[in-house]
């Protein structure tokens, strides 16, 4: 049985498989080394577990403030849940999923408030938080400068139906629309 969650977590890790699978193949064609990965909004490890699957050797910055605040339950953020007792179980079942890894840094905090805890020159950065513009706007200008020269930030919901800001805030601040694939996944590989 899943740890993170019976069917429900069997039927979402196997979704973040095939988008980490996808990532992967990226993250071949375009020849970067994975060492580092922050994942930003993690909920309950789906994605996280996959990172590590196909990174077993990256070290692994899991960020996500597990806390329900009034922005994070404005229809525009996309919040997956509105009850902190399943935010609290899911921040357990990551800690628990990640007790042994020594590669694994689990921070429970926003994601500005995290970025200082983790080092410059990271490999991959994952965008899956509250998906508002505002929100998606300042992980972006918060993560970008993290990201080492040829490494990749990356997104998901890059949706016009069910998530048009994700796409307002990624369009505007690269200045077009970055790579998008499978699972809504947008991605961008950092240049000079």
């Amino acid at each position: 049985m899943d740890v993170l969650g019976g069917w429900e977590g069997m039927i979402a890790e196997s979704c973040g498989e095939n988008r980490i699978a996808y990532l992967d193949l990226i993250v071949q064609m375009w020849n970067v080394e994975v060492r580092t990965i922050a994942e930003i909004g993690v909920y309950k490890g789906y994605l996280s577990k996959c990172f590590r699957k196909y990174f077993p050797e990256a070290h692994l910055y899991l960020i996500d403030p597990w806390t329900i605040y009034d922005e994070y339950l404005e229809e525009e953020a996309g919040p997956v849940t509105e009850d902190q007792a399943e935010m609290d179980a899911a921040y357990q079942s990551v800690c628990k999923a990640f007790e042994k890894d020594p590669r694994a840094t689990i921070i429970k905090k926003f994601s500005i408030d995290a970025a200082p805890e983790v080092p410059n020159e990271l490999d991959f950065v994952y965008i899956d938080g509250n998906h508002s513009y505002e929100s998606i706007r300042e992980d972006i200008l918060t993560w970008m400068p993290k990201v080492r020269k040829g490494g990749i930030i990356s997104g998901h919901d890059y949706d016009p139906v069910d998530f048009p800001h994700v796409i307002d805030a990624v369009n505007e601040i690269f200045g077009r629309p970055p790579l998008v694939g499978c699972h809504t996944i947008w991605m961008w590989q950092k240049g000079d």
